[in-house]
């Protein structure tokens, strides 16, 4: 009976030996698990896009590998166990935040187009235009047409008609070009 006794706390002691080295293997585990998440969310950009939350969840990884490293086994677990509801919060926050920049991108570049469309619509409302009439050179007609009286407007008027002038020496009687504002 004795025997039984003594024989019976090192049955105990193995057996919870033998669990602890399960634990800890499947806590390494974990942790290579949580270290490619860390991962994931250094590639998702998280640390711009839910800063606060992204440095939470890296303390809490950084504790659990610690308490790992250092043999408190069941320290890790829970830091672990409390890093993975975290990085699911990391990982929404930024793809909601990413969405939202997105959105906000399109209306910039829809706004842009709309102001382009405008300006082109009230250039093409206002736009003064002069028909070339024989002996007529870009110098006369900007003298003419320049309000303050300057004719180094010429050049100006040969920039916006481009795709009708080929050489500013050469204009035709019955062009119509567009005049700058």
């Amino acid at each position: 009976m004795k025997y039984h006794l003594l024989i019976l706390p090192l049955i105990i002691m193995s057996l919870s030996g033998c669990q602890m080295k399960d634990a800890q293997s499947q806590i390494t585990i974990e942790a290579e698990n949580a270290a490619l998440e860390m991962n994931t969310l250094n590639q998702m950009e998280a640390p711009i896009y839910a800063p606060q939350t992204y440095q939470e969840a890296r303390k809490t990884y950084e504790s659990g590998i610690s308490h790992l490293e250092n043999g408190a086994v069941w320290k890790a677990k829970k830091a672990l166990d409390a890093f993975r509801p975290l990085v699911s919060k990391a990982k929404a926050i930024t793809i909601q935040s990413k969405e939202i920049a997105a959105r906000k991108l399109i209306i910039q570049q829809e706004e842009l187009a709309a102001s382009k469309a405008a300006k082109e619509a009230v250039e093409a409302i206002t736009t003064k235009t002069y028909r070339v009439s024989k002996g007529d050179t870009l110098y006369q007609i900007s003298r003419e047409h320049s309000l303050n009286n300057s004719s180094d407007i010429w050049s100006k008027i040969y920039e916006k008609n481009k795709t009708k002038i080929t050489h500013p020496d050469k204009i035709f009687p019955g062009q119509v070009l567009d005049l700058p504002q």
